[in-house]
């Protein structure tokens, strides 16, 4: 006896998931916001002190911290609750961006705090990833990865 063939999953189921379309948004938020951020940032050293090497720096200082974050932090994203972790992620975030948003941040201060937020974004990524098998089953798994990466992809391209 073979079981009856299921139906593929499509993106409207992956999208019918509340929590899903809620954890898309965010991400896709972060991703663009964060390509913007970036970018800006290194415009503005550069056109503040007329030094390629330290907008280069500054470049650096929001995705280097990156590796480093991952190696470190990646299993609080296994010991914490993924809703208080993301919570906690997306609060430093807007923190650090309303700092920035002052217009009298020193540039050693915001690599600072960059380097801050680069340290703990795998840890937010990696509660998110965390997450997708609880939301979606089988096929639409796949498909919500593949949006997320899709996303990412699309948000550096575009930054």
């Amino acid at each position: 006896m073979t079981a009856p063939p299921s139906a593929s999953a499509r993106y409207r189921d992956v999208f019918g998931v509340p929590e899903f379309r809620v954890l898309f948004a965010l991400q896709t938020l972060q991703a663009g916001g964060d390509s913007i951020r970036i970018i800006a940032l290194s415009v503005l050293t550069f056109e503040e002190t007329g030094s390629s090497l330290m907008a280069a720096v500054v470049f650096g200082a929001g995705t280097l911290p990156y590796v480093v974050g991952g190696a470190l932090l990646l299993s609080l994203a296994d010991r914490v609750p993924s809703r208080r972790l993301l919570t906690a992620f997306h609060l430093l975030r807007f923190a650090v961006i309303a700092v920035f948003a002052l217009d009298a941040v020193p540039l050693s201060v915001t690599i600072l705090l960059l380097v801050v937020v680069g340290l703990f974004a795998p840890v937010g990524s990696a509660a998110v990833q965390g997450r997708l098998p609880a939301l979606l089953p089988g096929d639409q798994y796949v498909l919500g990865r593949s949006l997320f990466t899709m996303t990412a992809a699309c948000s550096q391209v575009a930054g």
